[in-house]
């Protein structure tokens, strides 16, 4: 892994609202702070990514002038994880090692981030962090 790829994931039980957490994702240049009302969104991922990772299935199936078919089973949606906050984790079809984390606010804001090879790796080795010290 490369030493500038790093992703961090903190998970801090909320005291004025049991039963929810505040999850932050460090990432080199970028910090997302979201509350979540269930951490099996660590689980899904992690399961998600064992799936569909270098598994041609998943590859983009190109239809010609530069479309692609649509798969909706490229995705997870785990906004059902999180308060007021859509939360979708996709399959970058046009890599086998590439996905792309999209989070959004019920204000309109949306943020894409891509995460890929070592990065990723570094992505779900927080995620299996979580998982064992929290579920």
């Amino acid at each position: 892994m490369q030493g500038s790829e790093r992703c961090d994931i903190y998970v801090t039980e909320k005291t004025e609202s049991p039963e929810t957490w505040e999850v932050q994702f460090q990432f080199r240049l970028l910090m997302v702070t979201v509350t979540a009302n269930s951490l099996s969104f660590a689980q899904q991922i992690l399961a998600f990514v064992d799936e569909t990772r270098n598994n041609p299935e998943f590859r983009d199936t190109p239809l010609g002038g530069e479309r692609y078919r649509t798969m909706s089973e490229k995705s997870i949606d785990l906004s059902n994880c999180f308060t007021a906050t859509p939360f979708v984790f996709a399959k970058n079809g046009e890599y086998d090692s590439s996905y792309v984390l999209r989070i959004g606010s019920m204000t309109n804001l949306r943020m894409l981030l891509e995460i890929q090879d070592a990065l990723l790796d570094a992505f779900m080795g927080s995620l299996r962090d979580v998982m064992d010290g929290c579920l």
